[in-house]
């Protein structure tokens, strides 16, 4: 029995759905953005671990699955009035600041947007993607492990590695007990390279990155062109370092040439560029 073409051409715009979703999903996973997937209806698909952070939600379980005009006990009323109203509004994109009450009495002020997306209109989707406001609510830990480029924390007293993490774990073959007891110039780095870039980081904030070798404890060492800056944190100080790829060719110790005075940026505005979509 032959399908015909209406039918095929339904079966593709299913498929092409469901492969954007499961893109999505993996995106979400590692967003520092708190991210909340609904379809057209106000079902609710997924939430990725910010937002389940954000909303003091101990599992996704309380939401996903759930409509959201029947989940005010779980994101509170002010959240769900708003999304509500964007579902019914008929609008493709919004981009707003909003003060959310919680279900739990707490507040949180969010910049977010909201963007429907689909092949179609019966497979059109809705997502909410909202950045918190208050740098004291953002979860710097868990933005610092999903960096995607390595990035570790050097105590400036000793070069001892105070945190490294996920992406700096797997390509150096870092494990947790070198975390806290190993310095940096002892397993990683040579003691002139890692004193120039903190004569770089001093002199013009470090933007630029040196290009130097970095070792592996899987064996062998690949030129990354390192960047850094300085972060202070309860009476510590600490250089935050990310390691950048860079072709097997750069000259040791080359420095990056300036280009003019660029704007410095912090650790979260650069994950969240990096990964916004």
């Amino acid at each position: 029995m032959f399908r015909n073409c209406e039918d095929e051409e339904d079966v593709g715009r299913e498929v092409a759905l469901q492969d954007a979703l499961t893109l999505l999903n993996r995106l979400m996973s590692m967003s520092p953005s708190a991210i909340l997937l609904l379809d057209g209806s106000g079902l609710i698909h997924s939430a990725n671990p910010e937002f389940l952070h954000t909303f003091r939600i101990s599992d996704e379980r309380l939401v996903v699955a759930r409509h959201i005009r029947a989940s005010a006990n779980v994101l509170g009323k002010s959240f769900v009035a708003a999304i509500s109203a964007l579902l019914d509004n008929g609008k493709t994109a919004v981009k707003a600041q909003q003060r959310f009450q919680l279900a739990d009495n707490s507040t949180v002020t969010l910049n977010f947007r909201c963007q429907r997306f689909g092949v179609d209109d019966s497979g059109q989707s809705m997502l909410f993607a909202g950045e918190v406001t208050d740098p004291d609510a953002i979860n710097m830990g868990a933005v610092f492990d999903r960096l995607p480029t390595p990035a570790m924390a050097v105590s400036q007293e000793d070069n001892v590695i105070m945190a490294a993490n996920a992406a700096a774990l797997r390509a150096f073959g870092l494990r947790r007990e070198h975390v806290g007891n190993d310095t940096i110039t002892q397993i990683l780095m040579r003691l002139d390279d890692f004193n120039q870039i903190r004569t770089d980081i001093e002199s013009d904030g470090g933007e630029a990155g040196l290009v130097c070798p970095v070792h592996s404890l899987l064996g062998g060492a690949l030129n990354y062109q390192v960047k850094g800056s300085a972060f202070t944190d309860d009476e510590r100080m600490f250089l935050v370092l990310e390691f950048h790829n860079t072709k097997a060719h750069a000259g040791e110790r080359a420095k990056t040439p300036a280009r003019g005075p660029t704007p410095r940026k912090g650790l979260l505005s650069r994950v969240v560029d990096h990964l916004d979509f």
